[in-house]
Formats: C-alpha cells, structure tokens, sequence
C-alpha cells in the first residue's frame, strides 16, 4: 500500500513538472560591431531562471578590418545570421509544431551609410528582410491574446550607424522542450547513421 501511494505521489509530482509553462526571454542588442544577447529561462513567476549567453564575434578584428570589410559586408554577416535562426525555427517548428506561444516579438532596426540614396535603398532592402524574418516566426509559433508586436526600420541619412534590437517572449511547457529535445537527438542520429551508410556503400563500390 505504502509503495502504491509513493508511486501516485511521484506521479503526480512528475505529471505537474512537465505541464509546468516555461517562460522563455531573448534578448539581442546589435551597436556597430559590438553584438551581445541572452536567452532566459524561468519558471513559477521567475523564481527559478537560468540564462545562456548568446554566441557573439569574438574576433572583432581591428578598426582597419572592419572598414576594409565595410557596412555591406557586415550586413552580409547579419543575413547569415538571419538565415541559421530561420533555420533553427524551421526545425522547432517541425517538431511541436505550434504549441510553443509567442507573447512578445519587437524587431527594431536602425541603419545609416552616410549617403543618403545608399541609405535609402538598404533600408528598404532591410524592410524586406525584417518582414521575411518576422513572418517566418508569426507562423511558426501560435500568438498570445495580448500578443506584443514591433518591427520597424528607422533610416538615418546623414550618419554612419547599424543597430539592431530583437526582444521576443515564449511560453512552452517543459514536455515539448524534451519532445524537441528527443526529436532532435533522434535526428542526429538518423543522419549520422545514414551517412555511415553513404560511406559504406561507396567503399563497396570502390571494392
């Protein structure tokens, strides 16, 4: 009887650990070169958190690099960005499909060459772009009542500057982040076997 109940209670105690919703803060600051950002992890009203540092460039390079590579090529680099998170929500998405909610998205985006028809014209190749991205994450999670939304792309004509901001806010219960987590692992799997297989078969070929 004594196991039956500690069995009930351990089950009880799981069953409310995995429905527990997850609150889920990203958090990145683009200023010139100096990119930094956070992704927060809380739970019960952030009364337990965790946080993980976003990876940054490291490797700035010196002045002198960043001016050979130029305002295009560090634009470059953030479209490059773009793409592995656009990938990455793909994967997510695939996976629990819309059970994750978006309380929160703000895309801000300010960007000046010093040229005022430059200017101009990569502001409203950066307007394609931030809609692009905010599309791609609008249908791959499901929006809150009061869901915050912000995307805007402010010019400025007369100086030189590249900032970007990206605030969103996620709820997910604790089961779908083991789901994605099993998913994924599951997946990597599957691909390192199937290229192994790739690989015998081109040796018996050889053979």
């Amino acid at each position: 009887m004594l196991y039956l109940v500690i069995f009930f209670i351990v089950a009880l105690v799981v069953l409310i650990l995995l429905a527990l919703k997850i609150k889920v803060v990203v958090d990145y600051k683009l200023e010139g070169t100096d990119d930094r950002g956070v992704v927060s992890f809380s739970v019960l009203g952030g009364i337990f958190g965790y946080d993980i540092k976003l990876p940054t460039e490291k490797n700035k390079g010196t002045g002198d690099d960043n001016e050979k590579k130029g305002w295009l090529g560090r634009i470059h680099d953030k479209i490059l960005n773009i793409r592995e998170v656009l990938a990455i929500i793909s994967k997510i998405k695939g996976y629990v499909g819309k059970k994750i909610t978006l309380k929160a998205f703000r895309l801000e985006v300010d960007a000046g060459t010093g040229d005022a028809a430059e200017t101009g014209v990569i502001s409203g190749l950066l307007w394609i772009l931030a809609g692009t991205a905010s599309s791609a994450v609008l249908n791959a999670f499901r929006q809150a009542k009061n869901f915050d939304f912000l995307m805007k792309v402010t010019p400025y004509f007369s100086e030189k500057k590249l900032a970007v901001k990206l605030y969103c806010i996620f709820d997910i219960k604790l089961v779908h982040i083991i789901v994605v987590g099993i998913k994924y692992k599951t997946s990597r799997i599957g691909k390192r076997e199937a290229k192994k297989k790739n690989q015998r078969n081109k040796t018996a070929k050889v053979v």
